[in-house]
This record gives structure tokens, C-alpha cells and sequence, in this order.
């Protein structure tokens, strides 16, 4: 109502009696950003289109938030990816770890760089450095850490058919790994080594995740995101 009275005053000062010519707030509009560190060195950062978001949609009730993060930079002739993988969670601040806490596994995060030509040179991923590093301790660093420091929901009103729209902005970090062999070449003891081959509960020593033998590189990725979520309401 008060919004009504103000614009109506507005339009009489103008000459203006028409109900029809009371102008509606204009959207307000929103830039995506993220910045990504790895191993607390080299920085890439992303803005606008750059910046990925899978919108994958929110449930009524306490919200429940489906989505996933990530982003694409340029530098030096290469092409860096970055993605968290789809994560779920409560409408709601606080610090998050996927897989939870109590649950055995790996997560779909992934660091992946791609040469002028589009094609993948390196593929460090979440689900790899679990394989080869995080079996036997099962701590956090097998884990996507993430903290949500702000996450508003805009004022739009909810209703079945109409998006939830969210500003939201926090940090995630993971650390992933890559088999990428010696003098480009997988040891013997290595080749069935692919994180899909390795049965979970296989000896943590073993010969197919033996880092040295495998050539595995690995990378601990920071990143620290402003994102604008809008999400399919679902029943």
C-alpha cells in the first residue's frame, strides 16, 4: 500500500492519473563471481557467464537447496575448470562437508585443465585423491569442505511454479588428484588404478594406490564465491 500511495502521488504531481502508468520496481540484477587458489598460489578468477552454476531446484517446507558450483578461466594459453559437483543442503548458513560426516566415500569435485586445442591434459578430481590418499584416514581432507557465510532469500514470494531466488556467497575447498603416470606412461602395478576400479574395500596398502607408482599429482583447491541462485520451487 505504501509503495501504491507513493507512485500515485508521483503520478499526480506529474499529471499523470492513470493507475496503469504506476511503474513497477525494476529486477534488481546480479553478477556471479568467484576466485579459486591452488595450493595456495596461482589464482583464477571468474565473473558473469564464466562463472557455473547447476541449478538443479528447491523443495517447499525448510527449503532444501540442489545445486552445483563452478567456473572456467583462461591463462597462459590453457583453459582451467573447476566444479564441486552437485551438493544438497538446508536453506540456511553453516559450514558443510560432503560426503557427510559418518559416510564412507569420495565426491565429484573436479580440477581440470584443457590446452588451447579444448582438449584435457590434466584431470584432478575428488573421487581420484579419496582413491589414493584418503581411504586409510577418512578425515576431512578426502571431503568438499564448504561454508555458506550469507544466503538471503529476495522477497519475491514463494509459490508452486515461481523460482526461489537467493543471493549467496561463502568459500569451498577440496583436494583432488590425478594419475598422470610417469614419463606419460602408467606403471604396471598402476593400470587398474582408475578410482572406478578400485573396490572400496580393498587394503588401503596396495600396489594400485601407491602415489609414487602411479605418477599422481595432486592439488588442494581454495575458492571463495558471490553467486545469485534461482532455483525450480518443487512440492
Amino acid at each position: 500500500m505504501r509503495w501504491n500511495l507513493l507512485a500515485l502521488a508521483l503520478a499526480g504531481w506529474q499529471g499523470q492519473a492513470a493507475a496503469t502508468a504506476i511503474p513497477m520496481r525494476e529486477a534488481a540484477k546480479f553478477s556471479d563471481k568467484m576466485s579459486c587458489t591452488i595450493d595456495g598460489a596461482a589464482t583464477f578468477s571468474a565473473s558473469g557467464a564464466q562463472v557455473r552454476i547447476t541449478r538443479l531446484g528447491a523443495v517447499e517446507g525448510p527449503a532444501v537447496l540442489s545445486f552445483g558450483l563452478g567456473m572456467t578461466a583462461a591463462s597462459n594459453g590453457q583453459t582451467h575448470e573447476i566444479d564441486t559437483g552437485a551438493i544438497e543442503l538446508p536453506a540456511k548458513e553453516g559450514h558443510y562437508q560432503f560426503p557427510r560426516p559418518g559416510q564412507d566415500g569420495a565426491w565429484s569435485s573436479v580440477y581440470r585443465i584443457r590446452n588451447g586445442a579444448n582438449a584435457v591434459v590434466e584431470d584432478y578430481t575428488g573421487k581420484a585423491w579419496w582413491q589414493f590418499y584418503g581411504v586409510a584416514a577418512q578425515g576431512a581432507q578426502a571431503r568438499l569442505m564448504l561454508d555458506i557465510d550469507r544466503l538471503n532469500e529476495l522477497e519475491l514470494g514463494r509459490r508452486y511454479g515461481r523460482p526461489l531466488r537467493f543471493n549467496m556467497s561463502g568459500q569451498f575447498r577440496f583436494n583432488a588428484a590425478w594419475a598422470a603416470g610417469v614419463d606419460g606412461k602408467l606403471a604396471q602395478a598402476c593400470r587398474a588404478a582408475t578410482p572406478w576400479s578400485i573396490p572400496a574395500a580393498a587394503p588401503a596398502v596396495d600396489a594400485r594406490r601407491d602415489p609414487a607408482a602411479c605418477g599422481v599429482r595432486q592439488h588442494l583447491v581454495e575458492c571463495a564465491f558471490e553467486v545469485y541462485l534461482e532455483l525450480p520451487y518443487r512440492r
